[in-house]
């Protein structure tokens, strides 16, 4: 349960913060149909100074690799002691 918890807290850190980020990087490119769609989930106006925005993204990146190592323990210890 814990494991899936970390997972789910990754993701949503990707959807509602990494993602709108990157929704402002392409926001002046022409997309694909299917790349547009994908961009325009969970979008919402950024502004700001693109250093700032930088510095979240890659904050974003940073705590989803940690929710991510997070959630591989206790899968790392349930394979360990409740291995038959």
């Amino acid at each position: 349960m814990a494991a899936l918890v970390s997972l789910l807290a990754e993701h949503a850190t990707y959807w509602l913060v990494t993602h709108p980020v990157n929704n402002f990087w392409v926001q002046d490119t022409v997309l694909p149909k299917s790349a547009a769609t994908f961009f325009s989930m969970f979008s919402r106006k950024q502004t700001g100074d693109w250093r700032d925005l930088r510095n979240v993204w890659e904050a974003s990146h940073v705590a989803r690799a940690g929710l991510a190592m997070l959630s591989l323990v206790p899968i790392a210890v349930a394979a360990t002691f409740f291995a038959e």
